[in-house]
């Protein structure tokens, strides 16, 4: 998004922006990582709309990942994006909770508290934590649970990569 708005601000006559917009509208298959990401600004807001919508009228494919959910992802690429954008996902939308395994440090014993829920949390520096893993017997739990989650999630993006697959074959 802040490639597009760069190119928005560029004096070549709108040549650069065009030139994206289109590869974005036209590509068979647009896979869009951590939409939503960038702070919101009425620009990026008639940008996202105007890929999207273009898309959703051409019933082209976004493949998209996020950090927000629902409710959140309208209130960063726009209400009339968002809706089009999950409504196109139809039973293709998959859904994921949990914790951010970035914010996970292997290792670390200096732990404040357990939750019951297979991590401690950790201030790094004030205001900014960590959740690290603990060994008690609820982090097995959550452990299990946890790659029981990504089996299950791997195989919920397998089928729905056959189905894309089968769709734009057929």
């Amino acid at each position: 998004m802040d490639e597009l708005i760069q190119a928005k601000m560029m004096n070549d006559e709108g040549d650069t922006l065009n030139r994206l917009l289109y590869s974005a509208i036209h590509a068979d298959v647009l896979v869009w990582d951590d939409i939503g990401k960038a702070k919101w600004s009425e620009a990026k807001e008639a940008l996202y709309y105007q890929i999207i919508n273009e898309r959703y009228r051409k019933q082209k494919p976004i493949v998209f990942n996020s950090n927000e959910d629902r409710g959140t992802l309208s209130e960063k690429i726009g209400y009339a994006a968002a809706s089009r954008l999950i409504g196109q996902c139809g039973s293709y939308l998959l859904e994921v909770e949990g914790e951010d395994f970035r914010l996970q440090k292997e290792g670390e014993s200096d732990v404040s508290k357990c939750f019951g829920k297979g991590y401690s949390l950790k201030e790094v520096i004030p205001g900014a934590f960590s959740y690290t893993p603990c060994d008690c017997e609820c982090a097995q739990i959550a452990r299990q649970r946890a790659e029981e989650a990504r089996a299950e999630f791997r195989k919920r993006l397998n089928e729905a990569k056959e189905r894309l697959k089968m769709e734009v074959s057929g």
